[in-house]
């Protein structure tokens, strides 16, 4: 299940296929900085990795997403742009790529419940009608995307890419994916970093390890409302504040007590990002508290900003990096509050 072509030397961004059994040849980009050096002989020298999730319909690999080439370029890792699958009314569809957040797990019953019935358009895709699974609140293939992204993790790690320091983060569906991908997965990522995503309801996405999340959100979202609830176009998700209290519990924090605000290089602006951080975290390594000065790692951060869904403000993807930065002990976050 290796790519097809894939060399993490090569330099600039770069088109790849692999082969997942049972699947189309499923596609990815990728981008390394011209100046890097990685080797597959000593784990001192490996390419972190930080992976970018597309939205349902997006422009693939996208023009906002792509800033994180402007970060690989100054920080030294790897951007690898994942494809969503559209195969939908008989042929394959650039807009309708998305990501199958695991609607039909838990059977046809649950899936029914996450959208109001005559308020929707739901769109049953070809893997779909064939698997016969089709609801009326569908919006995705049926094709397996934690098999897709897990087989390009590994490959990605046998060509030179650091296991220990390998990043997800995506936006809207991109980001409901990444909290499915958290609980499915959450052993091959070291920190994750949502962007106005969050689970349908009734599909609450908790880590199975400890796993720092970092939850970016648009105050004015009708279409994922942070708040939870029915969106604009009948789709009924999860709030941020019942995802991240859970997110909390597994990892030690308190999460609805007395956050504490951390401070950002890009704090206010236009946007008026704004980022809190649970209290008491034990993920540290082997389990030890991060209260204290190293606080400034929380690893269960929530960052508002001015917008509506889809908005992309300047320095976003800097706040992501920032974070993951700061999970892997390199950061220099620092809170408002002491811990």
């Amino acid at each position: 299940m290796l790519p097809t072509t894939t060399d993490i030397s090569a330099s600039g961004l770069t088109y790849h296929e692999l082969q997942v059994p049972g699947q189309p040849k499923r596609q990815y980009a990728m981008f390394v900085p011209a100046n890097s050096t990685t080797t597959t002989t000593t784990m001192k020298t490996l390419m972190p990795l930080l992976l970018y999730l597309h939205g349902q319909g997006d422009a693939w690999p996208g023009n906002d997403a792509m800033q994180f080439d402007r970060l690989a370029v100054q920080n030294g890792f790897a951007v690898v742009y994942p494809k969503g699958l559209g195969d939908f009314g008989g042929t394959i569809r650039d807009d309708y790529i998305a990501w199958n957040v695991g609607l039909y797990d838990h059977g046809m019953a649950r899936a029914n419940a996450t959208c109001y019935r005559g308020t929707t358009e739901g769109a049953c895709y070809d893997s779909c009608i064939a698997a016969g699974t089709c609801s009326q609140c569908g919006w995705s293939t049926c094709h397996d995307d934690v098999a897709f992204i897990s087989a390009l993790v590994d490959a990605l790690h046998m060509h030179g890419t650091d296991p220990r320091r390998t990043y997800l983060t995506g936006a809207s569906n991109g980001g409901m994916m990444v909290h499915h991908l958290a609980r499915m997965l959450s052993h091959k990522f070291a920190a994750v970093a949502p962007v106005y995503g969050l689970p349908l309801v009734g599909f609450s996405e908790l880590p199975s390890t400890r796993l720092p999340i970092l939850q970016i959100h648009d105050r004015s979202d009708d279409t994922i409302p942070s708040e939870g609830g029915v969106s604009s176009d009948g789709w009924m998700y999860e709030s941020l504040a019942t995802v991240l209290a859970g997110w909390g519990d597994a990892l030690g924090c308190s999460y609805s007590r007395r956050m504490v605000a951390v401070k950002t290089p890009w704090d206010g602006g236009k946007v008026r990002l704004q980022c809190q951080a649970s209290r008491g975290c034990t993920a540290g390594p082997g389990g030890s508290s991060l209260t204290g000065p190293r606080s400034a790692a929380a690893p269960v951060v929530q960052c508002f900003f001015d917008g509506s869904h889809g908005d992309w403000p300047r320095h976003i993807e800097d706040l992501i990096w920032w974070f993951f930065e700061a999970q892997a002990g390199r950061g220099g976050a620092s809170e408002s509050d002491s811990l």
